[in-house]
């Protein structure tokens, strides 16, 4: 288990990780009791990766706008059964949240590929208490859009927290938020500069249904489990108790906020992220718009026909010997090239566009292995990156996040080059930490 420090103002990078939202109704509102939390959470996921559909012709129908989000993602993110899996599916289409398409065919049946349209509904649409409607009737949109922010990282299957039950993510993610809060409140830092939260039993029952539905045992194993992990502790200063949460993002962080997550803790949990997170996180490519400057290593310039040289000079191959043929076959199998065809196949008709798609999906492979296969050090973002730093995180890419690079830099007709390819991948990449 890593060592993990505390939050602290005096070298807390208020930065945050790439997260999803978890909706503060989906969770304490009456009319999504009966969904459990693993439920919750995939539905999240859905919704998530619904918001970089919006706006993008190739994900709708006559239906509306779908996703694609196998089986086999939900068993990876969630830590689950292929059962669990497929009983969280069903939770969530009985509910009427998820709507599922007839299957589909055409796909290359290889790992992550799709084999049903989703259809993701609007949670407040089945938020049945009148009292939480304005005087107009409708509901304050507002209010029903407060959310906690749950870090992708909790869903790594490389991060030793990922095996923790999906009740005690929720509930560090619950200390995050408020950890994140309270660097602005001198109440909660203690003399070392270290930041801390207060949250009750009887607060963290309210999270999961009150106690009809989290016992006071449950609720305290959930803390118990974090403080065995060594993500929190928790101490009594006299009269007071306090959690300080360990901070497991520090320095890994690529997303700048300068308002931070505003949270209202004074009746029970509720967090309140009105004007709060100014964070797009619709699933698009976080990428700077500003090119990447490719620099030898000296850091001069490099010429278009010095880059040519160093693609041809074979003593810049990898160690391991392998070949550009042969790592670029290696990439076209590990993000299913074939499959990705397919894939566009089923979604349009318009052989323009999908040559145009298969054109950028292939040139983001093609960067991938200039990297590789160059010594030269990148500059990124203002960020110098050496090529096997560039290559080590880039191996965390899945073929979803690459089609999601290729979707948005053909949907906004971007003129990219190579310098904006590595751009594109390597914060498609870090965003993920």
């Amino acid at each position: 288990m890593a060592d993990y420090g505390y939050f602290n103002i005096n070298n807390m990078n208020r930065r945050q990780p790439r997260f999803f939202k978890l909706y503060k109704y989906f969770l304490l509102d009456d009319s999504f009791a009966d969904l459990s939390s693993e439920a919750k959470i995939a539905y999240s996921l859905f919704e998530n990766r619904h918001q970089s559909s919006v706006g993008n012709p190739s994900y709708k129908d006559e239906k509306g706008f779908f996703i694609f989000f196998s089986r086999q993602e939900i068993i990876d993110s969630m830590n689950c059964s292929e059962h669990k899996a497929a009983a969280i599916m069903k939770e969530l289409l009985n509910f009427g949240l998820v709507e599922r398409s007839a299957k589909l065919g055409g796909f290359s049946g290889k790992k992550d590929s799709a084999q049903y349209k989703l259809y993701v509904k609007d949670y407040v649409d089945f938020i049945k208490s009148k009292a939480k409607k304005e005087r107009t009737g409708e509901y304050d949109s507002t209010k029903t859009r407060d959310f906690i922010m749950i870090p992708f990282s909790l869903f790594d299957s490389d991060k030793e927290f990922f095996i923790l039950p999906i009740n005690v993510k929720i509930t560090y993610a619950m200390l995050l938020n408020l950890s994140l809060i309270s660097f602005d409140n001198e109440s909660y830092h203690d003399e070392d500069g270290n930041i801390f939260v207060k949250m009750s039993i009887k607060d963290l029952q309210t999270v999961f249904g009150g106690e009809k539905r989290c016992s006071k045992s449950s609720a305290i194993r959930y803390f118990d489990k974090l403080n065995e992990a060594d993500l929190i502790e928790k101490k009594h200063i006299g009269q007071e108790f306090r959690i300080y949460v360990k901070n497991i993002f520090a320095g890994s962080v690529k997303t700048d906020i300068t308002d931070g997550v505003k949270t209202d803790i004074t009746d029970g949990v509720k967090t309140d992220i009105t004007g709060g997170v100014k964070i797009d996180i619709t699933d698009g490519v976080k990428t700077d718009t500003s090119p990447c400057i490719i620099r030898k290593n000296n850091y001069t310039s490099i010429t278009r026909q010095e880059k040519r040289q160093l693609e041809l000079d074979s003593k810049l191959q990898p160690s391991d010997g392998m070949t550009r043929s042969a790592y670029r076959k290696e990439l076209y199998e590990r993000f299913d090239i074939e499959g990705y065809k397919d894939l566009l196949e089923v979604l349009t008709k318009d052989d323009a566009l999908i040559s145009k798609r298969l054109t950028v999906y292939k040139a983001l492979i093609n960067a991938i292995v200039w990297a590789r296969f160059t010594a030269v050090t990148l500059n990124i973002s203002g960020d110098d990156i050496t090529s096997s730093d560039f290559i080590t995180a880039i191996d965390s890419l899945t073929d979803s996040e690459l089609e999601r690079i290729t979707d948005w830099i053909v949907e906004y007709n971007v003129d990219y080059n190579v310098n904006y390819l590595l751009t594109a991948l390597y914060d498609e990449a870090v965003v993920m930490v």
